[in-house]
């Protein structure tokens, strides 16, 4: 059962003894199942999945389970039963997610590839016109389209390179450790419930831009982004800014468009449960968070 992570190998045992199906203990008692006991069973724990009243979500993520015990022993099995995962997938976001859009997020919905598109194009306007104004911009939008976007938290982020100059817990900072930088969240929307966030960001051209920007723009900056009198933008700058580059579509965005946007191409392409935990735990929300209020299929 190497493919598969401990929650992951917990749900085939329940999935054994929900179907009826016998299972090994060891010595100390303990239920275990290996490789050869789901090889031997999969015809029935496919059926038993697909025939259950388990929701239609709960079939995806158990089929794509299944599924990731041949990833690497048998791909024409593992495609089958990943293709039937996808299958429900679709179904589940036509059944329970479209029906979530109102006339406003209609509107003003976005999605990730004209995020990118955009990106790209303003990366050209920079190199073209290498100024302050140009790189912030360039910026601003690399934070939500290049890594899992955190809510409106870029604003007032203080710079340090130790994490003992971190001398105020209150305090939201972008930490550079070696060759990547770390958001540490002290004070946001979730801190209560979510506690101290460190947010690693690896993206190699979001690292890029970020060296760019700090080296040739902001060496003396206490914050990333400044305003001229040496005060931090306020989110309503930050909000300015993004909302300017979709004027001439005729789109208002807010945080939450960006990252629905994200999470739902994410969602596109990645079925994996254990990645869609991460972005979340990145995100600091729920995975039911990401799918029954951000995630959009149309």
């Amino acid at each position: 059962m190497e493919n598969l992570k401990p929650y992951a190998i917990k749900i085939l045992i329940t999935l054994f003894k929900n179907a009826n199906l016998p299972v090994r203990r060891d010595t100390n008692r303990n239920i275990y199942i290996n490789n050869l006991d789901v090889k031997n069973n999969v015809n029935t724990l496919y059926y038993h999945i697909l025939n259950h009243t388990y929701a239609t979500s709960t079939k995806r993520d158990y089929l794509i389970i299944l599924s990731n015990v041949f990833k690497n022993s048998n791909k024409t099995l593992y495609e089958y039963i990943y293709k039937k995962a996808k299958e429900y997938n679709k179904i589940h976001y036509a059944d329970e997610v479209c029906q979530e859009l109102d006339k406003n997020e209609l509107l003003n919905y976005v999605e990730y590839s004209e995020l990118n598109k955009k990106l790209m194009y303003l990366i050209d306007e920079y190199n073209s016109n290498p100024t302050l104004k140009n790189i912030i911009n360039v910026l601003v939008l690399a934070l939500y389209v290049l890594q899992p976007p955190l809510r409106n938290d870029y604003a007032n982020i203080i710079l340090i390179n130790n994490e003992k100059d971190e001398t105020d817990k209150t305090k939201n900072y972008l930490l550079k450790s070696k060759d990547i930088y770390y958001i540490i969240l002290n004070n946001d929307k979730v801190i209560s419930k979510h506690g101290q966030g460190e947010i690693p960001m690896t993206n190699k051209i979001l690292v890029g831009i970020i060296n760019l920007y700090l080296n040739s723009y902001a060496k003396n900056n206490k914050y990333l982004f400044e305003n001229k009198n040496k005060t931090p933008y306020t989110k309503k700058q930050i909000q300015y800014i993004i909302n300017k580059f979709f004027k001439d579509e005729c789109k208002t965005l807010n945080i939450y468009n960006l990252r629905s946007a994200y999470i739902t191409d994410f969602y596109k392409n990645n079925l994996d449960l254990h990645s869609r935990t991460i972005l979340a735990n990145y995100m600091r929300h729920s995975k039911n968070t990401a799918e029954l209020v951000y995630c959009k299929f149309f």
